[in-house]
Parts: structure tokens; C-alpha cells; sequence
């Protein structure tokens, strides 16, 4: 029978270095519970689902929901929620006579912060990349007034306030060359996240991982005119779009304020 000898284990060297990871790790625990550290983060629930979003953004109308993508790409989408909405413009002099998709992607929880971009997803898909601009600031102050503590609020189709975190917009401005096609379209997307609107998805992750918070949610949303026309032009369109659209898509998302409130 082979003997093990407990001799090493009561070693000094063994002893500083077991005594080390101790205190370490009491420590940790220590600092995390009296800080309020948050290394993994809370689910929170959207309000209510993106479906529900108004059949009628002002003049813009649903013309198709997209189906359920196949299970391998909603897989690698990897997302809590998501949908893809057409819309179109019905007023006599629109802004566009082709329809606008809108797409939202919605993750919770601890994040994996895959972030799935036009500029990645569309080129991999087979589309030829022509302009990536650097942010654009989008005013869409049209609907909203602006509360004592100057956080800017809209009232949604339901008649529920909804308190936005600002009316200008980042927006990340994509032109591509969509596959089988000669004419250039543009795509404009930014996230929300934790109640923030960002375009840098680098600053995405600086906003979820915040170790003082303990919730996490961020919300892709991208807007294509399917119409080809010049970058600026697109830009006008996803605007308008936009001040009709925003504050609806907001009151799906949590409600950031009240969450805290209850804690």
C-alpha cells in the first residue's frame, strides 16, 4: 500500500500561499458585497413585446412582418427577442415611396456581447461595403416636451408616458451594395442600452458591464429604406421615420426609472 505523506501540506511556503487564497477570496466577497459590485448582471423583461409595436407609426403603416428566421440563424442572432417590420409612408407627398424595414434585436441579462453590426452581418451575407461614417448626431425632438428634471417624454398610442434618455440620437450610418444589385443603399442603426442611446457598439460594452449596476439590457435598432438613394437623403428618411417610431419601440423596453424605483 502506498502511504501519502501529509508532511508538504504543513510546509510554510504551502501554508502562506493557502492562507493568501483565503484571504483573497474573503476579501472579494467582501468588496462586492459592500461596494455593491455586480460581476453578473439581472435579467429585465421588456415591457411589453416587440409586436406590439402600433400597426400605425403617424404616416407610416405596416406593410409585412418578416417570418421566424431559421433556426440556425436565429441561433448565431443569439437574441432574447427580435422582430423585422415594413412600413409605408401613405401620405400624399411622401418621403419615400419604397417601404422602410425596421429591425430590433433585444438581449438580457449577462451579456455575450456578440454584437451583430450591418457592417459585419450584411458583407458576410454577400453585400459590397461602401461608406461607414463615424457618428451622426439625429435630433428627434419633434414629440417630445421636456419634464422638471429635463428628461425629454412622449406619449405613446396607449396614452402611457414614455421618458426618453435624450432627443438626439447617435446614429451609425452604413452604405452598402446589396448583393445581385448596382445601386448603393444605406443603412443607419444605434443601440439602447441601459436606458442610453449609443452608435459605438466599443461603448456598448462599457455601459453593460458597468460593475456598479445590477441590470443589463441593450436594444439593437436599425432602420433601411428600401429605396437606393444618396447617403443624406437616407439620413432625412430614417429621421423621419424616426420621430414617429421612437418613442413606440421605447415603450416596449424596460422602464429604467421605475426598475430602480422598487429596489
Amino acid at each position: 500500500m502506498i502511504k501519502l505523506s501529509t508532511k508538504p501540506f504543513f510546509r510554510p511556503p504551502f501554508l502562506i500561499a493557502s492562507l493568501s487564497l483565503l484571504v483573497t477570496i474573503i476579501g472579494f466577497q467582501w468588496v462586492v458585497h459592500t461596494f455593491q459590485v455586480f460581476l453578473s448582471k439581472e435579467r429585465v423583461e421588456l415591457t411589453r413585446p416587440l409586436y406590439m409595436i402600433p400597426k400605425t407609426l403617424g404616416p407610416y403603416t405596416l406593410e409585412s412582418i418578416a417570418e421566424k428566421l431559421p433556426h440556425e440563424i436565429e441561433t448565431v442572432l443569439g437574441a432574447d427577442a427580435y422582430i423585422t417590420i415594413q412600413y409605408k409612408d401613405t401620405r400624399e407627398t411622401p418621403v419615400t415611396t419604397q417601404p422602410i424595414r425596421l429591425h430590433l434585436a433585444y438581449y438580457t441579462g449577462t451579456p455575450d456581447m456578440v454584437l451583430h453590426r450591418p457592417e459585419i452581418c450584411y458583407v458576410s451575407g454577400g453585400a459590397k461595403p461602401a461608406v461607414l461614417s463615424d457618428e451622426q448626431a439625429l435630433l428627434t425632438a419633434d414629440h417630445f416636451t421636456r419634464t422638471e428634471d429635463e428628461k425629454p417624454v412622449a406619449i405613446a398610442r396607449n396614452g402611457k408616458e414614455v421618458r426618453m434618455p435624450d432627443t438626439t440620437i447617435p446614429l451609425r450610418v452604413f452604405q452598402f451594395v446589396p448583393k445581385q444589385h448596382s445601386e448603393p443603399a444605406t443603412v443607419a442603426y444605434f443601440f439602447v442600452a441601459n436606458d442610453m442611446f449609443i452608435a459605438s457598439y466599443k461603448r456598448i460594452r462599457a455601459q453593460v458591464f458597468n460593475i456598479a449596476e445590477r441590470y443589463a439590457y441593450w436594444c439593437k435598432v436599425e432602420v433601411l429604406p428600401m429605396e437606393p438613394m444618396e447617403q443624406d437623403r437616407a439620413v432625412e428618411v430614417i429621421e423621419d421615420f424616426l420621430n414617429y417610431a421612437l418613442v413606440e419601440i421605447y415603450a416596449c423596453l424596460p422602464d429604467w426609472e421605475a426598475l430602480h424605483t422598487k429596489e
